[in-house]
């Protein structure tokens, strides 16, 4: 069912974490940046109870492909392990 809200996230309602990282590997990306949505985005899109997109909880759940380099109340960083 498409997105209802405010700013529709077509591009992301089927999204997995076996293809965001096959995108990753496949764009030779380094490094993982995220901040906590705004207000609008976190109506928008999947999120965790900090307010981080759905990203983050991937990332966590494959810490052999993502090495935290920083992280505080409205950021994180990774470095992507290929």
């Amino acid at each position: 069912m498409p997105s209802a809200s405010e700013r529709p996230q077509w591009h992301r309602e089927n999204g997995t974490a076996e293809a965001w990282i096959a995108n990753l590997q496949k764009k030779n990306i380094d490094l993982v940046f995220a901040t906590t949505l705004e207000p609008i985005g976190l109506n928008a899109m999947e999120h965790d109870e900090l307010g981080f997109p759905a990203e983050i909880a991937w990332a966590n759940a494959h810490p052999e492909r993502f090495r935290p380099l920083f992280e505080n109340a409205e950021v994180r960083i990774f470095a992507f392990k290929k």
